[in-house]
């Protein structure tokens, strides 16, 4: 099947994004409340004409991941900063009363419906179980084990971290630390041990940061979402 790119859009994504839009508007005489009525229509499926010629200059992204992106970027409560105390209290008996219906909570809280779940899930329905503590050594093997299972179950690269369900991870981990616990985990240090194995790491070298600094300026790249990191090493310099 197709391989959709993952991960956050980049500055030049959004720009494509922008454009497509107002393309769609003047082709179609729309106003701008008519777009955005088209934009926030409840089932995408509905609209998949719409989403497939506003995704298709981008060619690498699911109608589904473009539909959500613009949506959120677009949304009117997108901008409400980081949450109080006495918000999570709110969002948490807005769950008991209405359930996973993050529509009608998102409305009563003025949050997004995608925040709210994000945040009733990933920092709030397992706050008490997370150990906050220094992982041990069983945790980082469970937690690899873990990861390489789910990537290799569902066709990921294991390289690639946004490909990875995290909240499936924290699950399999049975809570024990959050998604974002996880994640920060792999990413900083289980990741590169898995990949090149214990006995193979090196010290990185003042001659590194020369040979790294070098290729990218070479690659003359300003987009860092756009550079292939795997690519950089080569015979003479190999740090991974």
């Amino acid at each position: 099947g197709i391989k959709y790119r993952k991960g956050r859009f980049t500055k030049r994504e959004n720009e494509i994004l922008h454009r497509a839009l107002q393309e769609y508007k003047r082709r179609h005489s729309l106003n701008d409340d008519q777009l955005r009525d088209l934009m926030f229509y409840r089932n995408v499926k509905d609209h998949a004409s719409f989403w497939k010629e506003i995704a298709t200059p981008l060619g690498v992204r699911s109608l589904k991941a473009v539909a959500q992106h613009i949506q959120r970027h677009h949304h009117e409560f997108n901008y409400r900063g980081f949450w109080s105390k006495e918000e999570d209290e709110q969002l948490k008996r807005l769950v008991q009363i209405y359930g996973r219906d993050w529509t009608t909570i998102g409305n009563q809280l003025r949050r997004m419906p995608a925040i709210c779940r994000e945040r009733f899930d990933i920092f709030l329905l397992h706050r008490d179980e997370y150990n906050r503590g220094k992982w041990s050594k069983e945790e980082e093997e469970q937690l690899i084990k873990i990861v390489v299972d789910i990537t290799k179950e569902n066709n990921e690269d294991v390289s690639l971290d946004w490909g990875i369900p995290w909240a499936l991870v924290a699950e399999a981990m049975e809570y024990k630390r959050s998604e974002l616990s996880c994640r920060s985990k792999w990413v900083k240090e289980l990741r590169l041990r898995y990949e090149l194995g214990e006995e193979q790491r090196a010290r990185w070298t003042s001659y590194d940061s020369y040979m790294l600094c070098t290729k990218l300026e070479e690659l003359n790249e300003s987009d860092e979402y756009l550079i292939e990191w795997g690519n950089l090493a080569d015979e003479e310099w190999g740090p991974w």
